[in-house]
This record gives C-alpha cells, sequence and structure tokens, in this order.
C-alpha cells in the first residue's frame, strides 16, 4: 500500500522547514501570503491529506460525539439526530450514530467502542432494560461528558434533556378527571428508569 504524502515531503520539496509549511496550510498570519500561496499550491500537486488523527492527538480531542439510540425506524429518535447533527456540525463536531436496539448488551458494547476511539462526549437514550450504570460513570470519571435525552436513568445525578414528565402526566390525567373519568389506568414503564418513575408521580398527583 502507498504512504501518503506527509508535511516533511511537502517541506523536503519547498526546501522549507516543517514547522512552516504546517502554518502556512493551516493560513497562520505569520507566514506571508508568497509562502502560502506556495505550500498550498505544492499540497494541491502532490494531493497531500492532512492527517486528523495525528493532529486530534496532539489537540487531545478527536471532533467526534458519540450518539446512542435505540432505534433508527423511531420518528423520535431521527429528529433527535437531526437536532444533534445540526448544533454538532455547527461548532466542526462529527457526530458516530450507533443503535442499541433496546439491547444492553450491544449498548455497553458500543459504549466501549467509543471510549477506544477517545470521543469527546456521549449523548444517549439509555435502553428499556439499562441498571448498571458503571461504564457510563467510568466515561464520566476518565474526563469524556454524559447527557442522556428523552430517558433519564434512575439515578438523577447525571446531566439529562428529557421533556416535561411530571407536569404532563398531571396534565393527561387531569384532562380525563375534568371529562368525568373516575377509573383511570396508568401503564408505567421500567422502574429502572426515572423518566417512568416521574410520569408515575404526576399520575398520582
Amino acid at each position: 500500500m502507498r504512504k501518503g504524502i506527509t508535511l516533511k515531503d511537502i517541506a523536503r520539496k519547498l526546501n522549507m522547514s516543517v514547522s512552516t509549511v504546517s502554518k502556512a496550510l493551516n493560513k497562520d498570519k505569520t507566514i506571508s501570503a508568497l509562502t502560502r500561496e506556495r505550500v498550498q499550491a505544492m499540497a494541491e500537486k502532490v494531493n497531500y491529506i492532512p492527517n486528523e488523527t495525528a493532529r486530534n492527538f496532539k489537540l487531545s480531542k478527536t471532533y467526534t460525539i458519540g450518539l446512542v439510540i435505540p432505534d433508527l425506524l423511531d420518528q423520535f429518535y431521527v429528529l433527535a439526530i437531526n437536532g444533534v447533527e445540526k448544533i454538532a456540525n455547527h461548532e466542526k463536531y462529527n457526530v458516530i450514530i450507533a443503535q442499541s436496539h433496546e439491547d444492553v448488551a450491544t449498548e455497553e458494547k458500543i459504549l466501549k467502542v467509543l471510549l477506544r476511539n477517545r470521543v469527546d462526549g456521549v449523548i444517549a437514550v439509555i435502553t428499556r432494560h439499562t441498571i448498571n450504570m458503571s461504564l457510563f460513570k467510568h466515561l464520566e470519571t476518565i474526563g469524556i461528558p454524559v447527557v442522556f435525552i428523552a430517558r433519564e436513568p434512575a439515578d438523577s445525578t447525571y446531566n439529562s434533556v428529557v421533556t416535561k414528565n411530571l407536569e404532563g402526566s398531571f396534565a393527561a390525567t387531569e384532562h380525563l378527571i375534568l371529562k368525568g373519568h373516575s377509573r383511570i389506568a396508568h401503564l408505567m414503564g421500567p422502574s429502572s428508569m426515572n423518566t417512568s418513575i416521574v410520569r408515575l408521580q404526576g399520575y398520582k398527583n
């Protein structure tokens, strides 16, 4: 396999230092316009492709965010993906999207892959069956922030962005009461999720 052109190769061809070439490609104002043009022209001529991995390693950032959702076919999550990608792109971040399919083992596997790839943050919708939060806790411990959306874990100390579940459940139940109904059932979600507990409380209130 042919090795890609490096900064050293360009520097050698132009008889410049690697530092000068790097600064010129990054449009550093300390480098003259003429030098920047020469370097850019040579980079295009030899089809130079920047090594983002090396650059990110140096900066200790990957400019990627992991987004873990249960199902891509769910319209709610499609809208969530669009929202996340819109903001991420504006901030020059890439988004890695993965599906857990409501499976705890798959969720764990995804998180380990994101961890190995050193993402800068994780946005997650936990599965209906997720109880053990140790892997999420581990991510935060090593400096990878985690934000939950749609479903809150039972441990409410995590950062999350969710709907007003208490108020919504209360309003829905109140609406039925005002309609004259008195035998109102509540079908509760998994008790492992704070969302389920809060909705139940709204119903009880």
